[in-house]
């Protein structure tokens, strides 16, 4: 599988050059930073043609948020970024981004897919992200989604098989009333590594009890 990468900087002789456009917002945290909390975590988001760009930029928000509360930092936890609808678009891998800005820029930018939903193809991508994470550091897959795949997708038990078998956790971030749990169950370990939030904008307010449940063990 070949990347196509999407982001402003890039790591040497992996990535394409982009450009900023946009300022990046700030908000307060509830919760300060747990400095021994680390992992190398891939993001997937959803950006296919049912989320509006509205919701987007909400998942982006709470994307961005939870980095920091999972101690993404130099010498913490690294992150990797994948946008997806019909396709999966690799915005930036593990240690592209050593500054906070930079990174928080980077998640702005992030660019809209669209079409239908493949939470196949971002899972079979997130594999191929993993190679790229330390051998000996804890990994994690955040999956967003807001609906169900589009029909002829590939099913999840199947491509989650090899993350599962290489002790990935993974946490489904279930949006909204259209999930089929039943789709999206066999993609995680336990039925608790899915966390279901109303809507895009009960995001905001699900960062902090979402970073707990991750570093407590009750998800993931």
């Amino acid at each position: 599988m070949h990347f196509v990468l999407h982001h402003p900087r890039v790591e040497k002789n992996r990535c394409k050059i982009g450009l900023i456009k946009k300022p990046f917002i700030y908000h307060p945290l509830d919760t300060p930073v747990d400095s021994v909390f680390t992992s190398d975590i891939v993001f997937l988001v959803d950006s296919s043609a049912n989320v509006s760009r509205v919701e987007f930029q909400l998942e982006k928000a709470f994307v961005r948020r939870l980095m920091t509360l999972l101690n993404v930092s130099p010498g913490g936890s690294r992150t990797s970024l994948i946008t997806y609808g019909d396709q999966a678009r690799v915005v930036f891998l593990f240690d592209i981004y050593l500054r906070k800005k930079a990174l928080d820029n980077a998640v702005l930018n992030a660019t809209f897919v669209g079409g239908g939903r493949r939470m196949d193809k971002a899972i079979s991508t997130a594999e191929e992200a993993f190679k790229f994470a330390l051998p000996q550091t804890p990994k994690l897959l955040i999956l967003l989604s807001s609906g169900r795949q589009e029909p002829g997708a590939g099913r999840l038990d199947v491509v989650s098989q090899p993350l599962l078998s290489q002790g990935v956790r993974t946490c489904i971030i279930s949006i909204g009333e259209n999930i089929d749990y039943f789709e999206i169950r066999p993609a995680v370990e336990r039925a608790t590594d899915i966390l279901k939030v109303v809507s895009f904008y009960d995001l905001e307010s699900q960062v902090v009890p979402t970073a707990t449940k991750i570093k407590s063990g009750s998800c993931c």
